[in-house]
């Protein structure tokens, strides 16, 4: 009797009738020896949901240990028995993890109730459903001391049909309690009612979760208290934490008198929200009163608006001015949506560098940084405002005018200026408003306003270039392209001479570019070359500056020699940094770059020799290099430098005709980067690369190479440079020594000649790497090599030829024989070796697919059939036909195997069916998942994975109608 264990990558006979695949019910059936109630009718009733459950693991019931349920507490009786509390550590599944080959769970130290089950012999699908109905049901457990099994379930909301915000509530029921009943009773009604919506359900708040408790008032209940309430009110349920997540933290609320409990009725609660947001109740420990705990809301908004955060805050500031505080108040309280309404009282001590700017109608003005800055919005998390501005400039202006004027003029006031607030210096006592000044052509303030500030901060000494400097910036309302500026000498260093009067010199800040709110300065460019220019009529300054206003961005002075001059851009000044030494070169050069007002494609640089290395000769008058800098790319405003593609392959050639510099350039075949010169010599050299391709292209760098390598036959070297002249590597052969091939192997003849299959170490060609080497990929890749014995035919057709046939890489040739022999990947041709011995040329190739026109997956298969056998040739051929239909990775797992014995291990007999004996073991390696090109071998999934071992006694009858009818 043959007795072979054939297995499919998918679990084999384990697929599921129904769903034609491994579904929920495979998974837990594979478990069921892992687990035991102890009681035959209750695992046959468990096993028999899980067997049902194919596509919502959630329909299953658990065999839950009683070991993973804790803090178990007796809570009531009913009509099975008595019901317990406890904690479930793991939690319901939720679905089957592939990765991990497990089942991933949620909820875990979830409440579950525990109800005796009395009756196992009514265990039927009626019972589950009839128990289901109230409760979600999760599965069976035992009590180990009783004996009595116990269902896990939890409570449904009748109206939800689903385990709701109110069930939730309802669980929590015994772990608090106002010890007044009728209190008790109505937040739980409060709470039972809140299915959707946590808003409408009220707390007990304990009230050590207040802090800060503060009298404030009395109203129409008693006393009103303020204070900050922990851990804040309950937004929803959090499923993965198993509690309630709440909002804002340590915010205030209000704690009011509670002295009628008898009265708490769903109107009671109405009256209360019209103007209250309500949170919960609480009890003063000392004086046993229950009180609100509320918080007002805004009459206009209905909600807590910014009114209220201001309204909440009153107490906390005064400016010991009831005509001040009503004003900033009336602000405040009006601010419902936008906080730029409100004014504050600022603290004096909230500003900083306070200095005296001017004088006007109305008394002193001063300037001043504001350390916290302006409010912006309530920050809910923090339950405080979020400001903007920090350390801004402000201006200070004194109110010293009569109480009844006051209002008055605040009115008067705010139509030219940003009012934020106001303050009172402590030994002036004068009162005094936070200001700034708004551009009446923008009516908000612009950088006209931010370079006001600044006026006092610099001078150069000289009124003229003031008044000029200022004007330029007083009208920069958005722009500041056109905007001078005061600058510094010493923020200007590398100064050289450049020509008469004219300086080149590096700006360390650079030309402004923005304002930024955040850091309250200027956003700059910095670190920018600039041309210094001497100024030296000052008395024509506008006329003067007129013309240059296209570069000028600023006005220096030379603390020697007091000298004014022109800050300027480089940009359209050509500075004379280099030399090539000689005169028609450097004009060449500059011409080219004259030209270049957006594209530096044609641009020529004269390129010092020291910036060259690995200089080598390929031919007369022709050398290779690499240019350490590379070529130009684009300019950088950041680094005020050129973005070059560096160290680049590049082909220098020696520049003969210097008086004719344009017709040698433009006769040249390579694309042209500039010019250099070797100081040895004194030659001068262009310096190219590919003009086909714009770079360095795949094509120069074979080019680079051609003299590194030898097949010992001009024709053949000649048609694989003529290859390597593509800048597409796949269509490129190599020279291919033969000593990279090993494992070399006689297989077949054909019109050709002898053909052998061999591994090739490097793999081949895939693209040129960033250190400069070739990336090659599918090392040790399998290639067949066919004799190359018509060296004649060595053409252009030839090799299109080939490939119409097979994928060519290279050529090699047997060191022995001297022959020369095309490799090819399974008839891909790479290229051409020689046999060393015999010396024959060979090609080398491999297989294409016939059905898909590459390598596809059943050619690796196919690969492979010489390294396994089951030793049955029936059995051989049927896997084998499975294997070469499969062509795409998302068949792979259609593709039968033949897996060693010796790759299954914890070997158990399960039963016997149709088909003989059934065991059961766990397979080491996994399924075929996809076949990885880099390490040249399957890529497999679900190592340690359960399968069915089952007899197949009538080796005879493998057929793929067979197969398809087992599985």
């Amino acid at each position: 009797m043959d007795f072979i264990r054939l297995i499919k990558p998918s679990v084999a006979d384990n697929r599921c009738k129904k769903c034609n695949r491994i579904c929920c019910a495979i998974h837990f059936q594979q478990n069921f020896k892992n687990w035991t109630s102890g009681n035959k009718s209750i695992n046959k009733f468990i096993q028999n949901t899980q067997l049902s459950a194919h596509d919502d693991a959630k329909e299953a019931l658990k065999w839950i240990s009683y070991d993973r349920l804790y803090d178990i507490k007796y809570i009531v009786k009913d009509e099975f028995g008595e019901v317990f509390r406890a904690n479930w550590i793991d939690g319901y599944i939720n679905n089957w993890d592939d990765k991990n080959q497990n089942w991933k769970r949620e909820g875990h130290n979830m409440f579950v109730n525990l109800k005796s089950l009395n009756v196992p012999k009514k265990l039927t699908l009626e019972f589950t459903n009839k128990i289901k109905i109230n409760h979600e049901f999760y599965g069976i457990t035992q009590d180990p001391k009783t004996k009595n099994y116990m269902m896990a379930v939890n409570n449904k909301c009748k109206e939800c049909n689903k385990i709701c915000n109110a069930m939730h509530f309802y669980q929590n029921f015994e772990n608090w309690t106002s010890d007044n009943n009728i209190i008790d009773k109505f937040i739980q009604d409060t709470q039972l009612s809140a299915h959707y919506n946590t808003e409408e359900a009220l707390e007990w708040i304990p009230y050590d979760k207040f802090d800060d408790i503060k009298y404030i008032v009395k109203d129409e209940f008693g006393e009103v208290y303020r204070a900050n309430w922990i851990n804040g009110y309950i937004n929803y349920w959090d499923d993965k934490n198993q509690n309630w997540k709440r909002e804002g933290h340590n915010m205030f609320v209000n704690l009011k008198s509670l002295n009628i409990p008898k009265k708490l009725t769903l109107e009671f609660i109405n009256k209360i929200k019209i103007n209250h947001e309500f949170y919960g109740i609480t009890q003063d420990l000392k004086t046993k009163n229950y009180m609100m705990v509320v918080n007002s809301k805004c009459e206009e908004c209905n909600k807590i608006c910014n009114a209220m955060h201001f309204y909440q805050n009153f107490e906390n500031w005064t400016s010991d001015n009831n005509i001040i505080d009503k004003f900033i108040q009336d602000t405040q309280l009006s601010a419902h949506y936008n906080t730029e309404e409100a004014l504050e009282w600022i603290p004096y001590d909230k500003f900083d560098d306070i200095k005296y700017i001017a004088k006007d109608e109305l008394g002193e003005v001063y300037r001043a940084n504001w350390i916290n800055g302006y409010i912006n919005y309530w920050d809910d998390k923090n339950q405080n405002w979020k400001r903007e501005g920090h350390n801004m400039f402000v201006n200070l202006k004194s109110l010293n005018i009569p109480k009844k004027l006051m209002l008055e003029f605040i009115n008067k006031i705010i139509k030219n200026h940003k009012f934020y607030g106001i303050t009172q210096d402590p030994k002036t006592k004068f009162y005094m408003i936070v200001l700034d000044y708004i551009c009446e052509k923008c009516d908000h303030i612009c950088d006209l306003t931010y370079f006001k500030r600044n006026f006092i901060g610099w001078t150069s000494g000289n009124n003229d270039i003031d008044k000029f400097i200022q004007n330029t910036q007083l009208l920069a309302h958005n722009i500041t392209d056109e905007v001078l500026e005061w600058i510094p000498y010493d923020r200007l260093y590398n100064i050289k001479h450049i020509t008469k009067d004219e300086y080149g010199a590096n700006w360390i800040d650079g030309y402004i570019n923005y304002w930024s709110d955040k850091n309250q300065n200027w956003i700059r460019d910095g670190n920018k070359d600039v041309i210094l220019r001497s100024l030296n009529i000052l008395k024509n300054i506008t006329m003067e500056f007129t013309k240059e206003i296209n570069k000028l961005r600023g006005i220096t002075q030379n603390p020697e020699t007091k000298n004014y001059m022109m800050v300027l851009n480089n940009n359209n000044i050509c500075k004379k940094y280099w030399t090539s030494g000689n005169d028609d070169i450097d004009k060449f050069i500059q011409a080219t770059q004259l030209l270049a007002h957006n594209n530096t494609d044609e641009v020529l640089e004269w390129i010092p020799y020291d910036r060259l290395y690995n200089i080598k000769h390929i031919t007369k008058n022709k050398y290779e290099a690499n240019w350490i800098d590379g070529y130009i790319n684009y300019w950088s405003d950041k680094n005020q430098n050129w973005i070059r593609d560096e160290n680049k392959d590049v082909i220098l050639k020696s520049l003969n005709n210097l008086e004719n510099i344009t017709i040698e350039f433009t006769n040249e075949v390579y694309k042209p980067c500039g010019i250099t010169q070797n100081p040895e010599t004194k030659n001068y050299m262009m310096v190219l690369i590919c003009k086909k391709c714009n770079y360095a292209c795949y094509a120069v760098q074979f080019q680079y190479k051609f003299k590194d390598w030898t097949s010992g036959n001009d024709d053949i070297d000649k048609f694989i440079q003529d290859t390597q002249h593509s800048n597409n590597t796949k269509e490129v052969l190599e020279w291919i020594p033969y000593g990279r091939l090993h494992d070399i192997k006689d297989i077949t003849k054909d019109k050709f000649g002898e053909m052998y299959r061999a591994n090739w170490i490097d793999g081949y060609i895939n693209y040129w790497d960033k250190i400069q080497k070739w990336k090659r990929q599918r090392c040790n890749m399998i290639v067949k090599l066919k004799s190359l014995n018509n060296l004649e035919n060595l053409t252009l057709e030839f090799t299109n030829k080939i490939k119409e046939e097979h994928k060519f890489y290279g050529i090699t040739q047997n060191s022995e024989t001297k022959s020369y022999m095309l490799i090819k990947r399974e008839y891909e041709f790479y290229g051409i070796t020689q046999d060393s011995e015999t010396k024959t040329y060979l090609l080398v190739l491999s297989n294409i697919c016939e059905n898909c026109n590459f390598i596809c997956i059943a050619k690796y298969f196919q690969r492979n059939f010489k390294n396994w056998t089951s030793g049955n040739h029936d059995i051989d051929k049927f896997i084998q036909n499975t294997q070469l239909s499969i062509h795409s990775d998302y068949e792979v797992s259609k593709a039968v195997e033949w897996i060693p014995y010796n790759s299954f291990y914890d070997i158990k007999y399960i039963a016997k069916g149709g088909f003989g004996e059934i065991y059961r073991a766990t397979w080491l390696d996994g399924y075929i998942w996809y076949w990885d090109s880099e390490k040249q071998n399957w890529r497999r999934k679900d190592q340690y994975k359960y399968v069915a071992l089952k007899s197949l006694n009538n080796s005879e009858n493998v057929t793929l109608e067979f197969m398809n009818e087992v599985l």
